[in-house]
């Protein structure tokens, strides 16, 4: 067997592919109706608080684009309804009650905009109780152009999709276990699927013949870059396994924008705290490059201001980590002030600069936060 698995015509040919990201295919997708307005509403209902076992997460990123405050806001008085009838037999697809606030919602994913809107309010109107703040949606794709005349704010799936994942950005930890982000997330990817519209000619004639020609290589390097993947892996796990023997290291991963890939090392007696050993594709060389981030929770940290003053004045006068090169770094307090996350370039930016780094910054952490554990 010939070893030269990856000719340098191949390399070179597979350097000349440019193709649209298409979004990865989702649960809903595969569904074959996950098209049609009223099962997407049914979901958006789902998620905005419409069974208290599901965490109403769609709803807080739509209070942030109400310029409505979340933090720690009381949910007890709640109230989702689906399809609520006005006087004239019309329906609003959604209607969000709430001690503080009430929420029309008007979800169009084809059909074009020409509701009875003047009923709709009149409606919305009866649920205020006590002079709540009123808010009128109409929530759409993008790919729809249809347009009203009236108050109504409106909403595209795309703007509400990037709120709510900048909310989970902010909370990475390992969610595998509860179902219900696992479809949120399937939503969400679903929402923006429909926002943008299918896309079609994601490859030329040209490419695809060559994808085609050369399918059995393609197949070899991506089982490469699994196993890369895992190798990298074990060996951040191997690093954390020596520092913290009585520990149990839970592995999660998250592909991040511009092929970034993050891999998550949480440490059973660490709590929500955890280190990520983050690589990503070398700007205009074909290289990588790697660096590291520690995430320290409140909860195992309580005053993580001032460890963040600490570390910011430390990195300043070259007295933090000696490992860690302050070019680039970021210190930064996240999740409604519920995380502190340091990131750092290791000595080098390949490899073995981030390993050692990995080491050192695990040291440095469980140090900080064992005092309190």
């Amino acid at each position: 067997m010939n070893g030269n698995v990856f000719p340098d015509d191949f390399l070179e040919q597979l350097g000349k592919i440019v193709s649209q990201e298409k979004p990865e295919t989702n649960f809903f997708d595969v569904g074959g109706c996950g098209y049609l307005e009223n099962p997407t509403s049914d979901l958006m209902a789902l998620f905005m608080g419409g069974d208290e076992e599901v965490k109403p997460w769609l709803l807080l990123a739509l209070l942030k684009i109400l310029n409505e405050v979340t933090d720690n806001i009381d949910l007890s008085s709640l109230r989702i309804a689906r399809e609520v009838c006005c006087e004239n037999s019309e329906r609003i697809d959604i209607v969000v009650s709430h001690d503080e606030f009430i929420i029309g919602i008007e979800n169009k994913v084809k059909s074009v905009i020409n509701n009875p809107f003047g009923a709709y309010e009149k409606q919305l109107n009866e649920y205020v109780d006590n002079n709540q703040r009123v808010y009128k949606c109409i929530i759409k794709p993008l790919s729809n152009s249809s347009s009203v005349n009236n108050n109504w704010k409106m909403i595209t799936y795309t703007e509400l999709v990037n709120v709510a994942f900048s909310c989970l950005d902010k909370d990475i930890v390992d969610e595998s276990s509860n179902k219900w982000m696992f479809f949120y997330k399937e939503f969400l990817s679903h929402l923006s699927t429909l926002s943008e519209g299918e896309m079609s000619n994601l490859l030329n004639d040209e490419q695809i013949s060559f994808v085609t020609d050369n399918f059995d290589k393609l197949i070899k390097a991506k089982n490469l870059l699994d196993s890369f993947e895992n190798a990298v892996y074990l060996e951040g796990h191997d690093i954390l396994s020596k520092i913290l023997p009585d520990s149990r290291i839970t592995k999660s991963v998250n592909n991040w924008k511009e092929d970034y890939k993050a891999l998550h090392f949480m440490p059973s007696e660490w709590g929500e705290s955890y280190m990520t050993l983050v690589y990503h594709p070398q700007k205009n060389d074909g290289g990588i490059e790697f660096y590291v981030n520690a995430i320290i929770s409140r909860s195992q940290y309580d005053d993580i201001e001032s460890l963040k003053n600490e570390v910011r004045n430390n990195s300043k006068k070259g007295d933090f980590i000696p490992t860690a090169s302050s070019e680039d770094s970021e210190i930064t307090i996240t999740n409604n002030g519920n995380y502190l996350t340091l990131s750092f370039w290791g000595p080098s930016k390949d490899k073995e600069g981030a390993m050692t780094l990995l080491h050192d910054m695990t040291v440095w952490v469980n140090e900080k936060i064992k005092p309190v554990l």
